[in-house]
């Protein structure tokens, strides 16, 4: 029983220990979280003197009316110092800030470069205003900056047109050819929609191009010609149809397919899409996620070299003129041009080519084929029906294993596919039956058979 008593006196002087080190510890704990906050307070008061100059309801103490004075964002003080020392503006086509001094009014918008930007960010540091470069790069990449559109801005700015047909002549410097004349303005007016940003014109789906086997005929320099003299950076001849040519159809006005026979057959068809692609979804700088971005680009070509077209079912897309002397590349009055242009594309004027209007060009085109081998290798094998003669009716796949078992080294890389297209390019139209489509053909015999 004794020890039973000094084992229950040494419990409760345990426990009250225990009561009052817990107690303490709670006190201690308590006094730390107010000097927390304390902290946390000063902090905050810390923070807001570091970035405004004083609260929007700290009146000033030196003012006898004790007036109100609203404060200013740091980054609005930024912004008024570098507009009053530069005249800023944001290009959305390149996705850069630009800039030209204000002292120098005549002088020409620049890129900002990094030389440029680092004095920008020296000032705002000299002035105190709390701000870093990275806060700079933020302002000048920001919807503070008026937005610039090079292209939209050119065509809105033009004069009134006077009247007096620029573009006509213009064609005519190259050829005469009615189809020709006919066809350039309507993809002139179909580019000078694309730069307006005009609703009735997504994409410019003609290509017009230069051939002559003659070389120094000025061909490149009338390209070049075309782009006015404030827009020579928005041209480029400078291209090749892989992944990253997007980008391009919305950061350039006109592009120039130089040496158009460069391209491989494996080329040509991408080129095709691009031609004709009337939406984009392309990353641009300072984005994670694609974005869909108007067209502006319009292409046009050179060569040369005659036989082009490898594809005769997508020759429409393509203006062919083989030149017959050397292009004028005297200076335009591209105000005047454009302002034609425009004016016409207000009116309605045609920018496409009609289903007629395509089938002539096709018809034109014929003339700049690349004669592919499994032609030559066709009518070695079969010839059409003559006055009534029936003749076979053969799919692709049979005319093409007839050939191939002939002349198999000449096919080796073809495809019934490829063949399909080129006889509707020769001309034979296909007759749907149950087997598919098939052409009338009669097969010639082998010699010595």
């Amino acid at each position: 029983n004794k020890k039973m008593k000094e084992v229950r006196k040494l419990s409760i002087q345990l426990r009250v220990t225990y009561n009052g080190l817990m107690t303490y510890l709670g006190l201690i704990i308590l006094l730390m979280t107010h000097t927390f906050h304390q902290l946390l307070h000063r902090c905050a008061q810390w923070w807001q003197q570091l970035w405004h100059e004083s609260p929007a309801t700290v009146t000033a103490s030196n003012s006898p009316s004790h007036e109100r004075r609203s404060y200013v964002p740091q980054q609005e003080k930024a912004l008024q110092l570098l507009q009053a020392r530069y005249a800023l503006r944001y290009n959305v086509m390149t996705e850069e800030a630009e800039y030209r001094l204000k002292t120098d009014v005549a002088s020409p918008w620049r890129s900002l470069d990094q030389r440029t930007f680092n004095t920008m960010t020296i000032d705002t540091i000299d002035a105190k205003l709390g701000m870093w470069g990275r806060d700079v790069d933020r302002i000048l990449h920001s919807h503070k900056m008026d937005s610039f559109h090079p292209l939209h801005d050119y065509m809105a700015q033009l004069p009134a047109w006077d009247g007096l047909d620029r573009a006509t002549p213009l064609a005519q410097r190259v050829s005469h050819h009615p189809l020709w004349v006919k066809g350039f303005r309507i993809w002139l007016r179909a580019l000078a929609a694309l730069w307006m940003g005009h609703s009735a014109c997504r994409s410019n789906q003609l290509v017009p191009l230069l051939i002559s086997e003659m070389q120094g005929w000025h061909k490149s320099s009338f390209c070049r010609l075309l782009m006015p003299e404030p827009l020579l950076r928005y041209y480029t001849d400078q291209f090749t149809p892989n992944k990253g040519a997007e980008p391009l159809l919305a950061r350039m006005g006109l592009i120039n397919l130089d040496e158009f026979d460069r391209y491989s057959p494996q080329q040509l068809p991408k080129l095709k899409n691009l031609i004709q692609l009337q939406h984009l979804s392309v990353r641009r700088l300072y984005k994670q996620e694609m974005l869909a971005l108007p067209r502006t680009a319009s292409f046009i070509g050179t060569s040369n070299e005659v036989e082009l077209l490898n594809d005769p079912t997508g020759s429409r897309r393509f203006l062919c003129v083989q030149l017959e002397h050397d292009i004028d590349c005297s200076p335009l009055d591209h105000a005047q041009l454009f302002a034609q242009l425009k004016a016409e594309v207000l009116a309605g004027a045609p920018l496409f080519l009609s289903k007629s209007e395509e089938r002539e060009l096709e018809e034109h085109n014929r003339a700049f084929w690349r004669r592919s081998p499994m032609i030559e290798v066709l009518w070695q094998c079969f010839r059409l029906p003559r006055g009534r003669e029936d003749g076979e009716h053969l799919t692709a796949s049979q005319i093409f294993v007839a050939m191939q078992q002939r002349f198999p080294a000449a096919l080796r890389q073809q495809t019934p596919e490829g063949l399909g297209r080129l006889l509707r390019g020769e001309g034979l139209r296909p007759t749907h039956t149950r087997q598919g489509n098939t052409y009338r053909l009669v097969q010639l015999k082998e010699e010595g058979a």
